[in-house]
């Protein structure tokens, strides 16, 4: 069978108020997407004379221009009764969205299940609207009136379906605990090329009384077509490596019971070079890290036993108490920061602490499950967070946690394990349960 789109094949789906929780959809079952066109930048020559002949210049590198707006438009049959939606949003003149649904055997209304893939457009803001063919001087210019929004975005990418496969056999013997990716697109100049994939680290469980197995990183820096371990030397066969983050060039991981940062380079990592150090400056003894949150190089939080929240501005040189427990005193289990302001931490009998000042003052917030541990959280933005909990429900809140709303999933898991978004679109569950359920069914690159 060929793999060739038909423009019959398409559906085009419209966002009003842009991409989120709460912020509606509507299917454009009487549209169609005009030719959509992205412009990377144009390439610039940089040239020198040439050395062998005259009146001839050789290159000796270019320069790229400005990435620009993807733009495109969608046309549709102009409503005789009803007011344009298309003209509506234009005259807002505020952002929204756009996907295009290309399908072929589903129900095109069915928005999670109708479609092999889907491109998206964000940010999207209409330049023009117009109508096609608005009168009539003679009968046989009798025609459907056709109407027009023109429109850009801040980006056009695809959207494809989930698939799954084992990774790293040889080197995955044990449980793996936590998987982070520490990449960024990479055009060869300054390092491997890489689409922003390819570095990938987990972390994996040691076994045996000390001496024993130690705890290890498994790395992969060529998205696991080769996969390797390297000890993490710092920790013991006991110990167990429960979160990590990618902190400047670095690799941070931590673990209950060692009170302190076990840092590797990543560049270090990848050569398989134990350069691992345990940073413990300014832990307190009993209140040992469990989570780690990170907003850049200098703005690294860690959730603790107790309730106790670390701050690190650099993690090779410790950290410091930024709340003694005084918020909540119940062990926290999961943490995300939107940026070096706002952060959540989760934990144990319906522990939920937020700060919006970067941890100067932490408040304790009412969760959405009265007596149920909480265990994964992500801040969708300052205001709309995503939270797990031990009983596999799914909650989101529109208001820094004033009220919640559950979320109901097509499996029914008995733990929600993490939450991640890559973007405003698409966003991942990990559950235990009967499967993986993906908040919005997609991926895109990794």
């Amino acid at each position: 069978m060929s793999d060739v789109a038909k423009a019959g094949e398409t559906r085009v789906w419209v966002f009003e108020d842009g991409f989120g929780p709460g912020k509606a959809k509507e299917y454009f079952g009487n549209a169609r997407i005009q030719d959509p066109t992205f412009s990377f930048g144009d390439v610039e020559r940089i040239e020198v004379p040439s050395e062998d002949r005259f009146n001839e210049f050789e290159q000796i590198d270019s320069i790229q221009g400005a990435k620009e707006r993807p733009t495109s438009g969608i046309q549709g049959r102009y409503p005789r009764q009803a007011v344009s939606t298309l003209l509506r949003i234009g005259r807002k003149r505020c952002p929204s969205g756009v996907q295009v649904h290309i399908g072929k055997c589903a129900n095109p209304q069915d928005y999670d299940a109708n479609w092999d893939k889907i491109l998206n457009f964000t940010d999207v803001k209409y330049s023009s609207f117009g109508l096609e063919g608005a009168g009539a001087l003679s009968s046989d210019e009798q025609a459907p009136i056709n109407e027009t929004g023109e429109f850009s975005g801040d980006d056009m990418y695809e959207i494809a379906p989930l698939t799954f496969a084992e990774k790293c056999t040889g080197a995955v013997v044990r449980e793996i605990t936590k998987v982070v990716v520490c990449d960024t697109i990479e055009c060869g100049d300054c390092d491997t090329p890489s689409d922003g994939c390819q570095k990938v680290f987990a972390l994996m469980l040691g076994t045996g009384a000390t001496p024993g197995t130690l705890p290890s990183v498994v790395y992969t820096d060529d998205g696991y077509d080769t996969c390797a371990a390297l000890d993490i030397s710092t920790m013991t066969s006991t110990e167990v490596p429960q979160d990590a983050a990618c902190v400047g060039g670095d690799l941070v991981v931590i673990s209950d019971g060692s009170g302190g940062l076990h840092i590797n380079g990543q560049a270090d990592i990848l050569a398989g070079t134990d350069n691992w150090v345990e940073a413990v400056v300014g832990f307190v003894g009993g209140n040992d890290p469990v989570a780690i949150a990170s907003a850049g190089a200098q703005n690294t939080w860690l959730g603790a036993e107790n309730g106790y929240v670390y701050f690190s501005s650099d993690p090779r040189a410790g950290v410091v108490v930024q709340d003694a427990g005084d918020a909540t005193n119940q062990p926290l289990a999961a943490g995300h920061a939107f940026d070096k302001l706002n952060v959540v931490f989760v934990g144990d009998t319906n522990a939920l602490i937020s700060t919006i000042n970067g941890g100067v003052t932490w408040a304790l917030i009412i969760g959405p499950a009265i007596g149920i541990a909480l265990t994964a959280v992500w801040m969708y933005n300052e205001i709309t967070w995503f939270v797990g909990d031990a009983n596999g429900d799914l909650w989101q809140t529109l208001n820094s946690g004033a009220n919640w709303t559950e979320i109901t999933l097509p499996v029914v898991p008995t733990l929600i394990e993490d939450i991640q978004f890559f973007d405003e679109t698409v966003g991942y569950l990990a559950i235990t349960g009967p499967g993986v359920a993906e908040m919005v069914r997609g991926q895109l690159h990794c």
